[in-house]
């Protein structure tokens, strides 16, 4: 999510039946003003016919389940509630040998490494743990120049199972969730069962055009990072494959997603009852929620950076998807909206910091340079939005 602040709109809408804005990027809205995210919701739960989606699902698992008991299907992970019901759906309800990998987060919480630990209990899993000094450079990088601090994970998280699926000679990658359907922002892609290497890389440059060779030339250029890191191939975990190879491999790799209705609360009631999923002792900051994205100490600066630049934060997104699985009215989701919306991430902050090597008068002079003008105003020393969510 680091597109230029200066693109932002100067007149914000909401949706008319959930929460989110076209502050998002990339959602678009029809003429009554329903965002694509909930129209995609409306055909989710009353229009697609699962038990043919599923019955898709079980024929795609025949073509591809071994026979001599090896790997036949990967699927990324992070422990967390979906990656834990897409991997048990697949090993015991479809009869597949998954083979799970996990691209590590920047800091484990303790309650996401148990729960990582207790789910390698009942699956194969690769654990990879990229050097900690270079990746929390290359963090630091991404939260100065862009005010993104996942980004270095995020390519490894993309780039990684693909790699281990060649490596290992697996066809069939699996992922949780369209996210382009689910959140809104991809409506020519809500209906593809599919994700292709171009569309990837297509994502990866939305956020920058090379990836973490663009941090790299930074951290070179700011020597921040040594430059002998550009003559060798130290980082190609984080790099995808070239298309050709991925072609030549013919890994295919789709979204669980368009397979079954997919509803994160219901995905946690799973996860807690066929893998003792826990969740954290109290909400995450910055929304109401207790079980998603529990396993990074960089989480809540990571959804208060969306905040600063894009004036919505983790509670809009979370609302907005319990409004349209039915298990809060929009009413409900404005006044949580109101409540926790941009909460400041101070929990976990001297930890962060301290990774990052990055002091609190410098970390306070980033997050201000990200703020649009079109979203904030400044009155003394405080800042406030200029819109507020009705």
């Amino acid at each position: 999510m680091v597109r230029a602040i200066n693109k932002i709109t100067t007149r914000v809408k909401y949706c008319t039946k959930c929460v989110n804005s076209n502050l998002r990027p990339r959602l678009t809205f029809d003429n009554k003003g329903v965002c694509d995210a909930c129209q995609y919701a409306f055909k989710k739960h009353n229009s697609i016919n699962w038990k043919e989606r599923e019955k898709l699902l079980k024929e795609l698992c025949d073509k591809y389940r071994s026979k001599d008991g090896s790997h036949d299907v990967l699927v990324p992970t992070s422990g967390g509630k979906d990656s834990c019901f897409v991997a048990h759906r697949l090993k015991y309800d479809f009869k597949m040998n998954p083979l799970c990998v996990s691209w590590a987060p920047a800091i484990y919480t303790e309650i996401g490494w148990q729960n990582l630990k207790k789910f390698s209990n009942f699956f194969d899993t690769i654990i990879y743990i990229p050097n900690r000094e270079v990746h929390s450079k290359l963090t630091r990088i991404a939260f100065e120049e862009f005010g993104d601090p996942f980004q270095p994970w995020h390519y490894g998280q993309q780039s990684y199972p693909l790699q281990i699926a060649m490596k290992h000679n697996i066809k069939f990658i699996m992922y949780g969730e369209n996210q382009d359907a689910e959140y809104g922002g991809g409506k020519k892609k809500q209906l593809k069962a599919e994700e292709t290497l171009a569309e990837r890389y297509e994502n990866q440059r939305y956020r920058v055009k090379k990836g973490v060779d663009t941090l790299l030339e930074i951290g070179i250029r700011k020597k921040i990072l040594n430059k002998n890191l550009k003559k060798n191939k130290y980082l190609d975990d984080y790099r995808l494959p070239k298309i050709s190879e991925v072609k030549n491999s013919k890994i295919k790799t789709y979204f669980f997603s368009y397979f079954t209705k997919w509803i994160p609360q219901h995905n946690y009631y799973y996860a807690q009852k066929h893998l003792n999923f826990k969740t954290g002792l109290s909400r995450s900051q910055g929304t109401f929620t207790s079980y998603t994205s529990l396993d990074d100490k960089l989480d809540e600066l990571y959804y208060f950076m969306q905040y600063i630049k894009f004036g919505f934060g983790r509670a809009t997104s979370e609302a907005s998807i319990d409004v349209r699985d039915g298990f809060i009215s929009r009413k409900e989701a404005v006044n949580l909206v109101k409540l926790y919306d941009g909460e400041f991430p101070d929990q976990d902050l001297n930890e962060v910091l301290d990774y990052m090597n990055i002091g609190k008068k410098e970390f306070f002079k980033i997050v201000d340079k990200f703020r649009s003008k079109k979203l904030w105003s400044k009155t003394g020393k405080k800042w406030k939005l200029k819109h507020i969510v009705y």
